[in-house]
């Protein structure tokens, strides 16, 4: 089933939200964020970005409501509206006088509010907010960090007083909850000593009691980077590992639970990393690596890999159900409908360098392709054009970011008659 297609955003600028844990959407849903640049075929050195508004009660039309030096590809500038004044104000990242700071406008007056933070995430009543470090994630993944400014502790593999950051928005008061030295020292695995240790992906549970993020650390033998998924209240303390092999995309089910893609062995074997190593040897080969039909399957086999919603539980940290098992064996971008009845996600490019948009519904244990949107492969690495599907307000609509008509744009596909 292919639900019906509609671009909001046209050239010959390029336009893109980012990532899929936020809504473009306001509240009234008449309006939808995105940003606008000039270029795609290059990661921003320190370039601006507009922040941009688009009015869909008059034709899609496209007013500019700032500039910001502070942005990736893949997340944008962290733009989103203010849980708090939704159809209102909105926050997002920029550099200022050289460090990155986060600002919450307001969309028709133009006052702005600076903050001395970045923001990573924000809760729901738009109250609180999550940091981390931008210019370590440059160092380290680039794909989610910020040119522009040097990492003061870049050769500190865990430093004591870099890490979380858990920063008022009223009184612009800010304090670090947890460092990277106490992460990296939290039951502690052999491969953890002596590499360098980062932060990604912080997100708030439904109730902001709690909130979780992904521990990443190198692993110099395989070449790639391991990563652990924890949760803690939200001074830092309470803390638990609930997964401790590779985890990427997640989305908080509800106060207690998280949906997450993650390899079900907690640790790798010998013959595990022969495997491994032996699959990042075929992804060398990028002909025969995208060739093989059965790709999705084997990458699940490999790694052992599936969506699993782990539990947030003290008594059993390690407690996990898993989600569209034989169905869903591909890692992808993930969210919760707002009525928790389906699963949204996309998927990476297939033998024909399409990427697809699944629906599935747990219960039913179904899963629905709803778009195929072709991605030119020479978009890769850092300046990739992930769909990174997002819900709207009211569950009825979907927008991607695609380059599937030649320049990034963004898309919202209808699913109202899908989800009924």
């Amino acid at each position: 089933m292919r639900a019906p297609v509609k671009a909001v955003t046209k050239g010959p600028n390029h336009h893109f939200f980012g990532y899929y844990d936020k809504c473009p959407w306001s509240t009234s849903g008449r309006y939808m964020l995105t940003m606008e640049v000039p270029f795609m075929d290059h990661f921003p050195e320190n370039e601006p970005a507009g922040i941009g508004l688009i009015d869909l009660t008059h034709n899609g039309k496209f007013n500019i409501l700032a500039q910001t030096h502070a942005w990736n590809w893949q997340q944008g500038a962290m733009l989103q509206w203010l849980p708090s004044a939704p159809n209102r104000k909105v926050i997002y990242n920029d550099n200022k006088n050289n460090e990155y700071i986060s600002v919450i406008l307001e969309v028709v007056k133009g006052k702005k509010t600076m903050l001395p933070r970045p923001v990573a995430a924000v809760n729901h009543t738009g109250k609180l907010a999550l940091s981390i470090n931008f210019a370590r994630l440059y160092d380290t993944r680039k794909d989610y960090g910020y040119s522009g400014i040097a990492d003061p502790w870049k050769h500190e593999l865990h430093p004591k007083e870099d890490g979380i950051y858990l920063m008022d928005l009223s009184s612009h008061k800010y304090k670090l909850i947890m460092s990277l030295n106490q992460i990296a020292r939290f039951e502690p695995e052999t491969s953890l000593p002596g590499v360098k240790h980062w932060v990604n992906h912080v997100a708030f549970n439904s109730d902001d009691t709690r909130f979780c993020f992904l521990h990443r650390f190198e692993i110099p033998e395989l070449k790639r980077f391991g990563t652990r998924l924890f949760t803690a209240d939200l001074d830092g303390s309470n803390r638990r590992c609930l997964w401790s092999n590779h985890v990427s995309h997640f989305d908080w089910f509800n106060s207690k639970q998280i949906l997450a893609w993650a390899v079900k062995q907690q640790k790798v074997s010998k013959w595990g990393k022969v495997k491994l190593l032996g699959l990042t040897m075929l992804k060398q080969n990028m002909w025969l690596y995208k060739r093989l039909k059965m790709l999705p399957i084997l990458r699940a086999r490999v790694y052992g890999g599936g969506f699993f919603l782990f539990a947030d539980c003290a008594k059993d940290p390690n407690k996990y159900e898993h989600v569209g098992a034989g169905i869903l064996t591909e890692d992808g971008h993930c969210t919760y409908s707002p009525d928790e009845k389906w699963i949204l996600m996309d998927t990476y490019s297939d033998v024909h360098n399409l990427r697809h948009v699944l629906l599935y519904n747990s219960k039913a244990k179904r899963c629905i392709g709803i778009g195929s949107f072709f991605s030119p492969p020479t978009l890769t690495k850092e300046l990739r054009c992930d769909l990174h599907p997002r819900w709207s307000r009211d569950g009825k609509q979907i927008c991607i970011d695609s380059t599937h008509e030649g320049s990034r744009q963004m898309y919202v596909l209808d699913v109202s008659s899908v989800v009924i």
